[in-house]
């Protein structure tokens, strides 16, 4: 019944194994609470693999705290590595992580592998390889410190620096009207040879003034170049005769042949099935059989063995053919498949026919009949064939319990059953019979030696193969039973004693039909509380259990769920994504795989912290290029957009200057870039105009040697010249060294002039006693403006004349001018433009209205000592309000803890059933105590209770509560 309970005792006979009652089971510490459903006490169960003890809450929520932790993701740096954002943060399983491609990176994902590398083409603003540096400015060199190198190249927009170094093994360029092209040192040298030999004695020149030359281009005999032209000309001729006749192609040795002239294209196209390719490096056309045919419907393919003589596979429209397997197109079915292994592991296919005997295995199913032994009963004997997806019903009959989890069936009797008549035979025949009227017990010739009825009890003396009842006795609703144990069933206490079987576990247990003893319940309530573990108990043979496995829940079940909910989120894992793209879950225990794919970056890590360096060499391939701002550099060398190129073609300057270039050799073979220095050195420094252009050759103002030759001729002719004095002037003439005259052109010691105009004069030191100039006259006592300023030994007399544009005064001695002094007066001080005179400011102060400085001071201390008082008198208003405050709130503080003290005295009385109980307590909090008394009545069957109380503190008023508390069934 609900009030009823059982339990088991220790073989000692003192302590509770097990005990079951209404509110569950307990066994030890473990409690399997019915109210809540939940399982408590259990001790940390053994977390292996392969283990089968309970866990509990605390071990459950410990793994549950690790699966959310994740893993946690920040950012670092090495070299010059630059990062922006490096806080830390924490992954939670099924977080999704995205990896951001930034400038000049790929990021490419693959599943759970991410690879991080350069695009082929990047764009940087900055390059340095060493003390290389390319940027949108061009390429330069720099030291360790990033100072560009003295004397170092530089190619820019704006041209070429060569940084006072050569320019070596710089092919011949282009000399014409034209050409932008740098020339050489040869070049120069030819062209200097030529000047040299047209201008110098020792030119080979024959009668008619021009060069001989013999054999001209290694054309025989021409010693002209229009001999020379002449001769190549007419073999330019022949081989154009001979070139236009073309070149004929045939197909298979078909005529008529294709006829191609020179410039014409011959186009090896793609054939079907086939793709024409040509490979610059052998200068080869080839044609190759494509990787995907596509046959038309009379086509076929054969696959021929090594010799050549077999067909291995064939391909037409019908379908696939490989030895006896057919693959046919017209029914969709593989023919001709032998018979595969059919094991673990096996990838080999099987046939129809061995699919068919596993459907007639599977179609088999199981039989099902009835039997019986010993004294069962059976109804019906039949054998049914039990086919797959048939359904089997087990149905429990009279007293008998049948329960179904999942795919397992348990069969057992009810907890109550009910018989007509049961019957019970020992091995020596002796007979017990339970029926409605009562029970009987007698020997195996059927003889009464006991009966119970509603008539009342029989007991006989009798004596069997040794067993014997001596004696018997029922006094007041009391039977024993004496014998080598004595039995005593006393109905007054509903209680059956003196059974010998309290253990468990012994040879004939459980097969002898032994009434169980509360011992033997008690053992197996604790053996289940040892089975359960954590806090399983077993108290008085009721199982307790609690937080089971730490998942705070009370019975199994709700654990288990609770452990498969924690595994199932932290089998979530957490995802990865790159740009923004598909999201790829990945689980616990799985490798995220951070791969370098082109070779440019460097992946790496130190136990948590990934690091993705680019590489000090990198490697674009072919098709791949670096751009900084304008500059980028491919696999054809480095372009400057709008300015110089240095590509295999060689270096083009982009209509740009080519500077600071080191002298180059000046010989017959040179290859090395001259300078404009070396052609200036050539030419002179005079002959050049600021823009660099020869204009005044040997200071003929001549463009070129020929009019200069000529201007110098004319010159000579022209050259004898007079000087005279003019006004002021005197010239003295001598002759030179060179047979030429010099003239001194000089001013006269004396000179009379109207009037002098000069910017600046530097006349040493010049005495004189005075000196007027206008209006204004500088002598001995200063200088003075007729009717303005003067400055004198005196002072400076501003003659009524505004003195302007004055700096503003610092020195204590220093003027001041007029922003400073309206700045400092403030009050609206300054000049009046209108009224042409100075206004004085105006001060507010205190209500009145002052125009100086003096009277504004005065009412301003005034004042001052009037706020003075009033804030003397509002402070001590606030001192007082102050204090009041305080004394309030100490007030306060000591009424809360008297009332906190309060409560602690108001313990709770026990609850006795029927009975009226009290309590008393005293507390003590924050430097006040109280006393407090509680009185209960609990009603006469504990269903309920009443209680009232009353506590008084050393602070504030008494405090009284009152309460009810019940059970709801």
């Amino acid at each position: 019944s609900n009030a009823g309970s059982l339990s088991i005792k220790d073989s000692a006979g003192t302590g509770t194994v097990v005990s079951v009652d209404k509110t569950g089971v307990q066994s030890g510490s473990i409690k399997l609470d019915a109210s809540t459903g939940k399982i408590t006490g259990v001790t940390d169960g053994l977390v292996a693999a392969g283990s089968k003890e309970a866990v509990n809450g605390g071990q459950l929520d410990a793994v549950k705290a690790i699966a959310n932790t994740g893993w946690k993701l920040t950012t670092d740096k090495t070299g010059t590595g630059a990062v922006a954002g490096s806080s830390v943060e924490q992954i939670t399983p099924d977080e999704t992580v995205t990896f951001i491609a930034g400038d000049n990176i790929a990021v490419e994902q693959a599943g759970n592998k991410v690879t991080v590398a350069t695009k082929k083409d990047v764009v940087f603003d900055s390059v340095t390889a060493g003390g290389t540096v390319i940027n949108n400015s061009g390429l330069s060199f720099v030291d360790s410190t990033g100072t560009l190198v003295a004397n170092s190249p530089s190619i820019s927009k704006t041209g070429i620096n060569a940084g006072n170094q050569k320019i070596t093994n710089v092919k011949a360029g282009d000399v014409n009207s034209t050409s932008t092209d740098a020339v050489n040192g040869s070049q120069l040298y030819t062209a200097q040879n030529n000047v040299k030999n047209v201008l110098g004695s020792s030119t080979q020149i024959d009668a008619t003034g021009n060069l001989t030359s013999t054999n001209i281009g290694g054309v025989t005999g021409a010693n002209t170049v229009h001999d020379a032209i002449q001769q190549v000309n007419n073999t330019a001729t022949n081989a154009k005769t001979q070139a236009d006749k073309g070149l004929n192609f045939a197909v298979n040795g078909v005529t008529p042949a294709d006829n191609v002239q020179l410039g014409e294209t011959v186009n090896f196209a793609n054939g079907t099935n086939t793709t024409a390719t040509y490979d610059a490096a052998t200068n080869t056309y080839k044609y190759s059989l494509n990787d995907t045919l596509s046959l038309s419907n009379a086509g076929s393919l054969s696959i021929k063995d090594s010799a050549g003589t077999g067909t291995v596979v064939s391909v037409d429209k019908t379908g696939v053919q490989s030895g006896s397997i057919k693959l046919d197109a017209s029914t969709g079915k593989i023919t001709g498949v032998t018979d595969g292994l059919v094991a673990a592991g096996s990838k080999e296919a099987v046939n129809g026919g061995q699919l068919d005997a596993v459907k007639a295995i599977a179609n088999t199913g199981w039989k099902l009949t009835t039997d019986k032994t010993g004294t069962g009963a059976v109804a019906g004997s039949s054998v049914e064939q039990i086919t797959p997806d048939e359904t089997v019903t087990f149905i429990a009959g009279d007293n008998i319990a049948v329960e179904q989890a999942g795919n397992k069936v348990t069969v057992a009797t009810k907890k109550d059953v009910v018989f007509d008549r049961v019957t019970s035979t020992d091995i020596l025949g002796n007979t017990s019979i339970l029926s409605a009227t009562g029970i009987i017990t007698q020997d195996k010739d059927g003889k009464k030696s006991a009966s119970l009825s509603n008539t009342g009890l029989f007991v006989a003396e009798m004596n069997a193969t040794g067993n014997t009842l001596s004696s018997s006795s029922l006094e007041a609703g009391k039977l024993t039973v004496k014998g080598t144990n004595t039995l005593v069933l006393d109905s007054v206490k509903g209680t059956l004693t003196g059974l010998s079987n309290k253990t468990l576990g012994s040879g004939d247990f459980a097969s002898q039909g032994r009434a169980a003893t509360e011992e033997q319940l008690n053992r197996a309530q604790s053996n289940v509380a040892s089975i359960l573990g954590g806090n399983a108990a077993n108290n008085g043979g009721l199982l307790s259990m609690s937080n089971i496995g730490g998942t705070g829940e009370s019975t199994i079940d709700d654990a288990i769920k609770s452990v498969n909910q924690v595994a199932n989120n932290a089998n979530k894992g957490w995802n990865v994504s790159t740009n923004g793209g598909t999201a790829n879950n990945v689980k616990p225990n799985d490798t995220v795989d951070f791969s370098n794919k082109d070779g440019n970056v460097t992946v790496s890590n130190q136990g948590n912290n990934i690091t993705v360096d680019l590489n000090k060499d990198i490697d674009l391939g072919a098709a791949g290029s670096v751009t900084t701002g304008d500059t980028k550099i491919d696999n054809n060398g480095l372009t400057i957009a709008g300015g110089p190129s240095v590509t295999k073609n060689g270096i083009d300057a982009g209509k740009q200057k080519v500077t600071n270039v080191a002298d180059g050799k000046i010989t017959a073979d040179s290859q090395d870039a001259v300078n404009g220095g070396q052609i200036h050195d050539m030419m002179g420094a005079g002959a050049y105009d600021t823009n660099g252009n020869l204009s005044n050759i040997g200071g003929t103002g001549q463009s070129n040697i020929n009019d200069a030759i000529a201007a110098v001729n004319k010159t000579a002719v022209q050259s004898k010249s007079t000087v005279t004095e003019g006004s002021n002037i005197k010239v003295v003439s001598n002759s030179n060294a060179d047979g030429s005259t010099n003239y001194t052109v000089s001013t006269a010691d004396d000179i009379t002039l109207n009037s002098v105009t000069a910017k600046d004069i530097n006349a040493g030191t010049v005495t004189t006693d005075k000196v007027v100039a206008g209006n204004t006259t500088v002598d001995s006592s200063g200088l003075s403006i007729k009717n303005g300023p003067s400055v004198t030994a005196s002072g400076i007399d501003a003659g009524s004349k505004v003195v302007s544009n004055v700096s503003n005064g610092v020195q204590n001695s220093d003027a001041v001018n007029m922003g400073q002094l309206s700045q400092y007066l403030g009050g609206g001080a300054g000049y009046n433009n209108i009224t042409q005179s100075f206004d004085a400011p105006n001060y507010q102060v205190n209500g009145g209205s002052y125009n100086n400085v003096g009277d504004a001071l005065g009412a301003l201390n005034q004042a001052d000592q009037a706020l003075g008082n009033r804030i003397t008198n509002l402070g001590d208003q606030l001192q007082q309000a102050f204090y009041s405050t305080n004394q309030r709130i100490d007030d306060v503080e000591k009424k809360a803890n008297a009332g906190i003290a309060a409560a602690m005295a108001l313990e709770n009385a026990p609850y006795i059933p029927g009975k009226y109980t009290y309590a008393a307590g005293a507390a003590y909090h924050g430097g006040e105590n109280a006393i407090g008394l509680t009185l209960r009545k609990t009603a006469d069957n504990g269903r309920w209770s009443l209680t009232g109380g009353v506590a008084a503190g050393s602070s504030g008023d008494p405090s009284v509560r009152v309460g009810i508390s019940g059970v709801i069934d």
